[in-house]
């Protein structure tokens, strides 16, 4: 093609065709600009796909995960519900106008339950690694702004979440020392020397110190409920926006 355009070319100047040689020099520059913008815009195109194709993998990457988020949220705030309401029986019980003395150490002893179900975290690989290799910019300015606030948030409740938790540990480790329960940490969790710890306590020390046991359980739970449920509305709301682009 090249060969054939300079043979006209080399045409029109020996016939001294002035005024075609200068239409022809034109019509080809404009051709080889056509040409560059139409390679320009093949390669806009191919960008623009991969970024695209980028954007709709993090999307989905993220979804899944908030999905699985909803998923453990929900099972703990039903765990979570149940043992509030385990130990709301429990606390009734020991604050029966006709309950005893020994009715209330028992109880202390043998029903309560010092477990507590602790919040693990989020799923927040995908969304973490996009900020770190720049690829979370595939994403809309509004999605950027939305998915910042989720995992602020996240950020947040779980910082709040272990306080409380922290808190709940200390009140139990302080009342395990005195008055051992069955519980992993307890080095004294049976034998004689539990025995003789229950044997004859100080019930107004066992009490007291029971009472920060439970308030701080309580908070624990009642702090992480809240909170979880702010998020979990936080991440449907993400969702279906992230939905909305795929």
């Amino acid at each position: 093609m090249i060969t054939f355009f300079r043979r006209i070319l080399q045409k029109l100047i020996e016939s001294g065709n002035i005024t075609k040689y200068l239409l022809y020099a034109i019509g080809e520059i404009f051709l080889v600009v056509i040409g560059i913008l139409i390679a320009l815009q093949v390669n806009n195109w191919n960008e623009e796909r991969k970024e695209q194709k980028i954007a709709d993998e993090l999307r989905t990457s993220i979804i899944s995960e908030l999905t699985q988020d909803i998923a453990s949220i929900d099972s703990l705030q039903i765990n979570i519900q149940s043992e509030i309401e385990s130990y709301d029986t429990l606390q009734a019980r020991l604050i029966d106008p006709e309950v005893t003395e020994q009715e209330i150490i028992r109880l202390i002893k043998e029903e309560f339950v010092p477990f507590l179900y602790d919040f693990e975290g989020f799923n927040d690989n995908s969304y973490r690694t996009a900020q770190s290799n720049g690829t979370i910019n595939s994403l809309s300015e509004p999605q950027r702004t939305l998915l910042n606030r989720l995992y602020t948030k996240q950020t947040d409740v779980l910082r709040t979440s272990r306080v409380y938790e922290q808190i709940y540990l200390n009140a139990i480790s302080e009342f395990n020392k005195d008055y051992p329960l069955q519980i992993s940490f307890s080095t004294f969790k049976s034998g004689p020397v539990y025995d003789r710890k229950w044997a004859a306590p100080d019930f107004d020390d066992l009490t007291s110190k029971f009472g920060d046991v439970g308030t701080s359980k309580r908070n624990y739970y009642r702090i992480v409920l809240g909170s979880l449920y702010e998020v979990q509305e936080f991440n449907v709301h993400a969702i279906n926006t992230l939905e909305g682009d795929i």
